[in-house]
């Protein structure tokens, strides 16, 4: 399944392979925990966590169930997040692809470099989105408006949880929501609390999502259970990460030359294909330009151009900071903690 692909003069970039690539890193974070709790339940674990040398001597020696438990269901968790933020990496670098198009930094002859190009942009495209510091996780969940406020709530809570396993060492500095949800028997529409259950003529049995909602508390140490993780699985694969998709795949990302792609054909550096803005939207663009320059004060500017001053020296910058009682690193922390 290729990411790019040229079909009648035109470039698409296909978001299946990425859906694909994050379901199946959903898959094996669950297998990993599954296997280490199954073992723990069997007995096997502490047999098979023995890690021998060569020389036939023991280095390892594993923790109690009760810790191995809990850190292979903290890692799954991370595992997950992680993973979902890839993906809307990848989602993002989408969208801005389509806005601003393609602009060829250098000469390409024949369809094959042209795909081949195509991938590398969107892979730096990708790398820019998971790096820039001031788009937070939070912020990255604004460019996709279309999602439901049950969504942004859910992941909201997610990447708090997240924070709180990453930064915190697991304790809550502030109240998190763990949402998700699963699939339960319902008998009239209400969930069937445990089997055998008790049904009347003319009762009617389905199966549909039930929520499910953990408040976790300031100074509380989280510890996940496995029936939250497999809801977190629930929740991403048949919630969240279709909603997400359903999004991008309605501004399916294109590039359109004036003309197809012949194996001869040579594209010149600087030429630009790819969905440009229409000339209305460049005309706002230019009068919210010239609204925003009328807010600025060029008297002042003239003023403080005017002056003669020399620069302050490093020495009477140090001295002038010195005075300033306080610490900067609570800010520090706090907007490290908001980038996730």
């Amino acid at each position: 399944m290729e990411s790019i692909d040229a079909v009648k003069g035109k470039i698409i970039v296909n978001v299946d392979p990425f859906r694909v690539r994050f379901l199946h890193e959903l898959n094996t974070a669950m297998a990993i925990a599954g296997c280490t709790l199954r073992s723990l339940e069997d007995g096997s674990f502490q047999e098979k966590a023995y890690v021998r040398k060569r020389v036939g001597v023991d280095s390892y020696q594993p923790h109690q169930p009760d810790e191995v438990r809990a850190q292979a269901t903290r890692n799954c968790f991370k595992s997950v997040i992680d993973a979902f933020l890839s993906f809307l990496d990848r989602m993002i670098s989408f969208q801005d692809l389509r806005s601003e198009g393609f602009v060829l930094d250098r000469d390409i002859v024949g369809e094959g470099q042209l795909l081949e190009w195509v991938e590398q942009k969107i892979e730096e495209r990708v790398v820019r989105a998971a790096t820039d510091t001031k788009l937070t996780n939070p912020k990255k969940l604004k460019r996709f408006s279309g999602l439901s406020s049950w969504s942004v709530e859910t992941l909201n809570g997610y990447f708090a949880l997240r924070r709180c396993l990453v930064h915190h060492s697991g304790v809550a500095t502030r109240p998190i929501n763990l949402r998700y949800k699963t699939l339960a028997l319902k008998v009239n529409g209400r969930e069937v609390q445990g089997l055998p259950a008790t049904m009347e003529a003319g009762d009617h049995l389905g199966v549909g999502p039930v929520e499910h909602i953990r408040s976790v508390q300031t100074g509380e140490k989280v510890r996940l259970t496995e029936d939250e993780i497999v809801g977190l699985h629930f929740t991403m694969i048949q919630i969240i990460e279709p909603e997400v998709a359903k999004l991008v795949i309605e501004n399916e990302v294109e590039a359109e030359p004036s003309q197809a792609w012949p194996e001869s054909e040579r594209l010149e550096a600087n030429g630009t294909f790819g969905e440009q803005p229409r000339p209305e939207t460049r005309q706002g663009r230019s009068k919210s330009g010239d609204r925003l320059a009328s807010w600025i004060d060029q008297d002042y500017l003239s003023h403080v151009d005017s002056l003669q001053e020399a620069e302050p020296t490093m020495e009477e910058v140090r001295s002038a900071l010195a005075g300033i009682s306080g610490s900067l690193a609570d800010e520090v922390r706090a907007e490290r903690d908001s980038r996730g």
